[in-house]
């Protein structure tokens, strides 16, 4: 497979390696409970790491 689009496939690995630093450090935060919700509820990884895997897969098709 050929890399056809350089600035997609770097932002793509940049969310992805920023989004998965943030969710295993996430896992040392309190969850908390269900009416007082911690940090924990939000893992910002969870998102960030898709994100980049769809834009590295757009810069092997653009």
């Amino acid at each position: 497979m050929k890399i056809r689009n350089q600035r997609d496939f770097g932002a793509g690995v940049m969310y992805m390696v920023i989004g998965l630093f943030f969710a295993i450090m996430a896992t040392q935060y309190p969850i908390g409970t269900a009416a007082k919700m911690g940090p924990g509820y939000f893992l910002f990884g969870h998102f960030d790491v898709p994100f980049g895997g769809s834009s590295c897969g757009q810069s092997f098709r653009s």
